[in-house]
């Protein structure tokens, strides 16, 4: 049986090969990185791009897959329904650092059992919110540190639209697969966490551990149009995300916006991903949020009635 050299390189088991673990495997392939293996149920359906990623090892039997040494790490891309049916059976069966799609949990109660588990196995657990890694990110972060700014973000979920055409199944759900991976893009940005929560109208409002609370908010609209916005403003500055991939910047004079980054224009690949990759696989350091992470925002969220 082949074990794992010890050397730089990534020997991943990728746990689930549908439409998010293909848009990795592009990256894997652009960065010279085997997949070492994949379980999958239906090998038969999915041939075509298991010949095209070269994946060494498939498997059909989850429990064999994860007792093979042939991998040093796990990417988990189940079904955004099953990820918190499988994951502790996959804690269990291996000590190898586990990356997980969204979402790993799908109430708070469950949330808080996979963080005791892995504390109690002494498991490494990461979620894969990979816009922590996008261009825009860094470049906000860069320009309100050790500043003193506002900020007001705006997150419609469109929930009918997303309940009719993507699966019935999200109603009462979108909180955790969806408004908590926007959550965390703004409280890791911002580096605050909530203080606050209420409800005005058909709004849902966080605050934030700020001197400046009024302005410091974000407001969530599960039947609202448009994309996600937010203005962040220093003392000498203000930003514009429209979308969290494409950030602008105000002109004094004029008080027009510019743009200063379309994440999509970038790179050919998904955005965050390429970014995300590349820091596992150089093990710099990983900025992706761990089960603790969710847990402060899951207590808030919990509150939420979609």
């Amino acid at each position: 049986m082949d074990t794992v050299k010890n050397n730089n390189n990534l020997n991943p088991l990728f746990i689930g090969f549908g439409k998010q673990a293909l848009e990795y495997a592009r990256v894997f392939k652009y960065l010279n990185i085997d997949i070492t293996a994949v379980f999958i149920r239906n090998l038969k359906k999915n041939q075509e791009n298991l010949k095209k990623y070269a994946v060494k090892n498939t498997y059909t039997n989850l429990e064999k897959a994860l007792k093979e040494k042939k991998f040093n790490c796990v990417f988990v891309f189940l079904p955004w329904n099953l990820i918190e049916k499988k994951i502790a059976f996959i804690l269990k069966n291996t000590n190898k650092d586990i990356y997980s799609e969204k979402p790993l949990a799908l109430s708070l109660k469950k949330i808080l059992y996979i963080d005791n588990l892995t504390k109690k196995l002494n498991r490494k657990l990461f979620i894969l919110y990979n816009r922590r890694y996008y261009s825009t990110f860094e470049l906000i972060k860069k320009k309100i540190n050790k500043k003193k700014f506002e900020f007001l973000v705006t997150i419609p979920e469109k929930r009918t639209k997303l309940i009719t055409n993507f699966d019935y199944r999200l109603d009462g759900k979108i909180k955790y697969h969806l408004t908590s991976h926007w959550i965390d893009f703004f409280t890791s940005l911002f580096n605050m966490p909530i203080s606050s929560f209420y409800k005005k109208k058909k709004l849902y409002f966080f605050k934030f551990k700020s001197k400046n609370l009024d302005s410091n908010l974000i407001s969530i609209d599960y039947d609202g149009p448009g994309t996600i916005w937010a203005k962040i403003k220093t003392n000498k500055e203000t930003y514009l995300f429209k979308t969290l991939e494409k950030v602008y910047k105000m002109n004094k004079k004029t008080k027009r916006y510019k743009i200063l980054i379309d994440e999509k224009k970038i790179n050919n690949f998904k955005p965050g991903i390429l970014n995300l990759v590349k820091a596992i696989k150089d093990k710099k350091k990983i900025k992706l949020p761990k089960t603790l992470d969710l847990i402060k925002i899951y207590k808030y969220l919990q509150k939420l009635p979609y």
